[in-house]
């Protein structure tokens, strides 16, 4: 199954074994690797995995972002809204 988006090994920012490790992940596309930075901790957790340094990790999501529509970069970029769903934990009735 081929994969859409623009495959991070194009871009010239990304090294060779961050690709590696990226794909180890299954993160191969800008758009993922978009998605997967959009918060602080998420990006903490993945410099952590890529061992590089905040400015290195930065370089590399503005690199990706550059190869990705505007209007997709935002909508990426922006953590998804989960209110709507519950936590998956079943309270019961704490009197009992």
């Amino acid at each position: 199954m081929h994969k859409k988006g623009f495959p991070i090994q194009l871009v010239q920012e990304f090294d060779e074994e961050v690709v590696k490790k990226l794909a180890e992940l299954h993160i191969t596309t800008c758009e993922e690797f978009i998605g997967v930075s959009n918060t602080e901790s998420q990006r903490n957790l993945l410099m952590n995995y890529l061992k590089v340094n905040e400015h290195d990790f930065l370089c590399f999501l503005e690199s990706a972002k550059k190869m990705v529509p505007a209007d997709l970069v935002k909508k990426l970029a922006a953590p998804s809204d989960t209110s709507q769903f519950g936590l998956g934990a079943v309270i019961e009735d704490m009197e009992k």
